[in-house]
């Protein structure tokens, strides 16, 4: 029984590899230069396009109306929704336009002298007052 098993593997490698060698010896692909594939490739464009079905003038003039008609309700839609939120956002007081980028800030430096170490703290207040430092 063993025996059959071999024999019938031995066949289906044989089998196998005769069909890859047909394969194999039916697709062989001519490869061409650089200005040949470019010609074939222009060529080859040109016959597709010949089989393009164009628009007629009135599908294109509707065709362009749906498209701008889209994108301005979606122009809309985006504007609306973000008023709606900036009016909740002020109204709750987590947003005020009046003071963006005002607040006020603490920072601290430092700076080092010969053998002793000196911290000091600068405290900016709104736009338009005096900085003071403390040391």
């Amino acid at each position: 029984m063993a025996k059959n098993d071999q024999d019938q593997a031995k066949k289906k490698e044989k089998s196998v590899s005769s069909a890859d060698k047909q394969k194999s010896g039916k697709k062989k692909v001519k490869k061409g230069g650089f200005l040949t594939n470019f010609k074939k490739f222009f060529r080859d464009l040109k016959t597709e396009l010949k089989r393009i079905i164009w628009p007629s003038k009135d599908k294109m003039i509707h065709s362009t109306a749906v498209v701008l008609s889209v994108i301005l309700a979606a122009v809309l839609v985006i504007w609306a929704v973000d008023s709606i939120v900036n009016t909740v956002l002020t109204a709750a007081g987590f947003y005020d336009p009046m003071n963006v980028g005002t607040q006020p800030s603490v920072t601290t430096a430092s700076t080092t002298e010969s053998d002793s170490t000196t911290e000091g703290t600068v405290e900016v207040t709104e736009p338009g007052e005096e900085t003071s430092i403390t040391e």
